[in-house]
């Protein structure tokens, strides 16, 4: 396989071009760091990128000075991104996450390219794991995960919101009008040792681990939000307390 077959095959299975990549991972930073977007990882699934579809969307569009992007395009970025934060958490290093896209996750690929070709595909996949381990990557996503794979208690995966127009009252017959939230707080169970989790995971750092999950449901206003936010705030405050005395050991 020569290089125009192989500058071909770049874009059919490798994703975006350094480029576009670098932009998409610039973007995700600033949407991080203005807080509109959480780097989070979970048991079920090792890393997650979350942020509103149409506010990623559009920032990705005005990087590229491109107005017609797809909700699709957009999302197959994030999900490439995803992909080498995921590597990098399980491998550290960018030359061991070339070296598992190379072998495994692209083996196919690369045995039929020529020398030429191989050696393009490796330089693309260099520079995406170097740009994500400059800019994204932090040593504090390894910590959370090895601290969430020894869990003894559930583990928060995710948190959905419902707005609730109305509800009909069966037992006074009368329709309430007015607006409230339901949320939905999802979680895993860790009922089994760390090493099976840990060996899956070892794998293909990608995978989605099919772990009992559950949910509750909570219903909410304003005041109950509130509630929320200032005991989660202290929560906050007295967790990076304890971070600081902990540095100053």
């Amino acid at each position: 396989m020569g290089k125009k077959e192989t500058e071909k095959l770049s874009k059919e299975f490798l994703g975006l071009d350094a480029e576009h990549f670098k932009c998409a991972v610039d973007v995700i930073v600033t949407l991080r760091d203005s807080g509109k977007l959480l780097v989070f990882t979970g048991r079920q699934k090792p890393v997650r990128i979350i942020v509103e579809a149409e506010c990623f969307r559009g920032a990705y569009a005005s990087a590229r000075a491109k107005e017609d992007i797809e909700l699709a395009e957009a999302s197959a970025a994030i999900e490439e991104v995803t992909l080498y934060l995921q590597l990098l958490n399980s491998y550290s290093k960018p030359s061991a996450v070339v070296s598992f896209m190379e072998g495994v996750r692209f083996e196919k690929q690369f045995a039929e390219s020529d020398d030429q070709g191989k050696e393009s595909l490796r330089e693309l996949l260099q520079e995406k794991a170097d740009i994500v381990s400059a800019k994204l990557f932090d040593e504090a996503l390894r910590e959370r995960s090895r601290r969430i794979a020894s869990a003894t208690v559930p583990c928060l995966e995710d948190l959905d919101v419902e707005v609730v127009q109305t509800r009909k009252d069966d037992y006074s017959s009368q329709t309430l009008d007015t607006p409230f939230l339901r949320l939905r707080v999802r979680y895993s169970h860790n009922k089994e040792p760390a090493f099976p989790f840990q060996l899956l995971r070892s794998a293909d750092p990608s995978v989605t681990l099919d772990l009992p999950a559950e949910s509750f449901e909570l219903e909410c206003d304003l005041c109950d939000i509130d509630l929320l936010l200032v005991r989660l705030n202290a929560a906050r405050r007295r967790f990076m307390a304890a971070q600081l005395r902990e540095e100053e050991k």
